[in-house]
């Protein structure tokens, strides 16, 4: 579990989360989700392969940036990069962003 902490002096565009939450009512997220894990089904083989590797170069910048955080944040946060990175290589691939 991953704990952000967002205080009162953070802004939240209530216009943009009301749109996000009506395009997550109309399925416009789960079909993202569910195309990206086609996506990634297709390539387990070649992904398996360097998800390690890379989870462990982005655990060790995340324990260099973080510091005396809980000792098992900087694993969290790799964790999310990577799976973050194979998710924009997705997007990319099928045109989503450029």
């Amino acid at each position: 579990m991953l704990i952000l902490v967002i205080s009162e002096d953070d802004t939240i565009n209530l216009d943009i989360l009301t749109e996000c939450q009506r395009d997550g009512a109309a399925g416009a997220y789960a079909a993202a989700m569910a195309g990206y894990l086609g996506w990634l089904a297709s390539q387990y083989e070649a992904m398996r392969e360097t998800l390690s590797e890379k989870v462990t170069e982005y655990r060790a910048k995340a324990a260099a940036e973080l510091g005396a955080a809980h000792p098992r944040t900087p694993g969290i946060v790799a964790d999310l990069y990577a799976g973050w990175e194979f998710f924009l290589n997705f997007a990319a691939e099928t045109g989503a962003i450029g």
